[in-house]
Order: C-alpha cells, then structure tokens, then sequence
C-alpha cells in the first residue's frame, strides 16, 4: 500500500516543521531585549502595563490587568510585589503569576496556595470586609521577571474610581 502526503498537507507539515525549532528557543521575557537606556540607573523596567476594563451592565463590570515587571536589581523587588483588594463588591475572577528568568525561561507558575489571603484592617470595624491578595516573589538572582494577570468582576451600583492610572 502507497501512502502519499497531499500538497495542503505537506505544506502544513513543512510549517509546523519550521516553527518547532523557533518554538523551542523562543523565551518569554529576555532581559537582554530590554534598551540600554531603559536600564540605565534603573533598578526594575515595566514591560507591559495593560488595563481593560468592561462595562457589562449597570451592576456588573470587568477589571482584567496585566503587569510585566523586569527586576534588575535588588533595590527593585518591591516592583515586582503583588497586592490587590478585594470585597463583597469586587471578587477576583482569575489571578496569574508566572516568574520568569533573565534569559526569559519560565521559572515555575505561582500555585494558589502561595499567594497570600490577608484581612485589610483588624483595628476598624469599617474596613474589617476589606481583604488583599499578596505575593511577593522570593527570587535571589538578578534579573528576573514577574508576569502577573488578574480579572475582578465589579459589583452593585457604585462608582468606578480607576486608581491605575495615576503615577
């Protein structure tokens, strides 16, 4: 019995052959791409900061974020530390925190077990519902990235105050 490869499928094959050596040597977040003149008395480089946020109705609404931190240096791990808020009128949807080395090769996922759950306040009553996811990364060799994604849907008739984008 002949078998015979067809055109579409052979030029699939020859795509898909010329892209695994690309695949396997890409990396993520190579420090060495980031400009001389960004890190020049620079103790960490933001890579990507991305907000979107989406109206879904009156009294439902979607925050998604993305913060891609390149830490040079020590004096540049409080960067790269996550804290977020959250109560009965936010709830986190999804939360991503992913460390990357210097040549931009994923170290390792943070689990959600290694993410921190802590109460905003115990000595006021008034913000005793209030609580933060916290992490912050025990990395000793520099430089590294930290890649963190989250989604928090947004509740009830309030007003959206947008705190990101002041600097």
């Amino acid at each position: 019995m002949k078998k015979t490869i067809s055109q579409t499928g052979g030029a699939m094959f020859l795509l898909i052959a010329l892209l695994l050596p690309w695949n396997r040597c890409y990396a993520g977040y190579p420090a060495s791409t980031i400009a001389d003149s960004l890190k020049k008395n620079a103790n960490a480089v933001v890579r990507e900061y991305l907000i979107d946020y989406t109206y879904q109705t009156p009294t439902s609404n979607r925050l998604k974020h993305r913060r891609v931190i390149t830490v040079l240096n020590k004096n540049g791990d409080t960067e790269a530390v996550f804290s977020e808020y959250y109560d009965k009128f936010r709830k986190f949807n999804s939360l991503v925190i992913n460390l990357y080395d210097g040549d931009g090769n994923l170290i390792r996922k943070v689990k959600p077990s290694e993410i921190r759950d802590l109460q905003g306040s115990e000595d006021y009553d008034l913000y005793s519902d209030i609580r933060y996811k916290y992490f912050k990364p025990l990395v000793s060799v520099y430089p590294y990235t930290v890649e963190i994604d989250f989604e928090i849907d947004i509740l009830g008739r309030i007003t959206i105050f947008i705190q990101y984008f002041a600097a």
